[in-house]
This record gives C-alpha cells, sequence and structure tokens, in this order.
C-alpha cells in the first residue's frame, strides 16, 4: 500500500472530529461532576459518520465504542483496515476493539495525565488466541511491541496525535492482506 499522507483540510477534518469525540465525553463527565450519577452513553453517530467519511479514501472504517449504557472510563475509537474485514479474517465482517487488530485510540477522562492512548491493538480477552494465529501478530506484538504513545492533552498534542495516527496507518498498511486470515481450521468454527 502506498504511503498515506494528509494536506491540511484532511487533517483539520480529522482534528475537528477527535475533537468532537473528546468533547462529547468531556461534557458527560462534566454532567457527572454536577449531578453525582454515572454519566450515560452520549449521542456519538455524527462523529463515527464524519470519521468514517475522513477514512473510507484510505481503505479505513472506525468503530467508536463508549461503553455499555453508562460511559466507559476508556472510551475509545478502533479504526480498522477495510480489506482485512470479512470472513476468514482475524477482524471478521465488521470493525471492533474485541476482535483482531487496528490501530485504537482511548480518551481515559477520568485521569489527569496520559488521557490519549493512540497504539495498534489487538484484542485481548476471548479472541486473543486467534491473534496469535496470524502471522500478523508477531509483526505487530513481538517485532514492534513499541507502537504506542500517550499524550497528556489533546489540544496541546493534536498535531502530533495526527502525525503518530498517520505513522501507525502507514506501519499498519506495509503488513500484507494475507497474515490476518484466519488459518483454514479455525475460519469453519
Amino acid at each position: 500500500m502506498e504511503t498515506i499522507e494528509w494536506d491540511k483540510e484532511q487533517r483539520k477534518a480529522f482534528q475537528d472530529l477527535l475533537r468532537e469525540f473528546v468533547a462529547l465525553i468531556d461534557a458527560k463527565a462534566q454532567e457527572e461532576k454536577q449531578t453525582c450519577k454515572k454519566p450515560k452513553i452520549p449521542k456519538y453517530g455524527s462523529c463515527q459518520r464524519g470519521l468514517n467519511k475522513v477514512l473510507a479514501p484510505w481503505g479505513y472504517v472506525c468503530k467508536i465504542s463508549l461503553g455499555s449504557g453508562n460511559l466507559s472510563n476508556e472510551p475509545s475509537i478502533a479504526f480498522c483496515r477495510q480489506d482485512i474485514l470479512g470472513e476468514g479474517f482475524v477482524n471478521r465482517e465488521k470493525p471492533t476493539p474485541t476482535k483482531g487488530f487496528y490501530i485504537w485510540l482511548a480518551y481515559y477522562w477520568r485521569n489527569d495525565l496520559e488521557k490519549i492512548d493512540l497504539c495498534i491493538g489487538r484484542s485481548l480477552k476471548n479472541e486473543k488466541e486467534e491473534c496469535q494465529k496470524c502471522p500478523a501478530y508477531d509483526k505487530i506484538v513481538i517485532e514492534n511491541a513499541c507502537y504506542q504513545k500517550l499524550y497528556d492533552d489533546l489540544e496541546a498534542d493534536l498535531e502530533n496525535i495526527t502525525d503518530y495516527f498517520l505513522h501507525l496507518v502507514n506501519a499498519f498498511n506495509q503488513i500484507p492482506t494475507a497474515y490476518f486470515e484466519l488459518e483454514p481450521s479455525s475460519a469453519s468454527s
């Protein structure tokens, strides 16, 4: 895959949507402080649609995960390569942070420092064994365990976050599609 670079307009569109994502969560966090009740999940459909529109030309789709009922302590966005979504691939058909490999951006809204976590991630729970069967596992986890950066503040670090996101996309794109295929024996289960 070719190297992805964004012009000012594309960077701004992505950054504005990251701001919207964080603002949705911050508004709910503020609501919690005022009411002392656990914050509910904000409406995020327009943000997810906007990100998908920005990412589609580069072969990516995203899934925003904010929790179940109440707002999670680590709401996140999983950015998935479209070419590794489908039957026979470790990521399966739909983008999700619970299956396969993805670029992951989490917002730890309860933390004072290191609020933004940006990395190439993989499913950690039930699907971990499937990830380990793919050649992509060695490329992502074993060889490049350092594909992660933490940032204290979205606004102050926005340019660095955008640059590192593009770095991760380009690194992730270097891994051949076939490396994400399930073994034939596990594809039938």
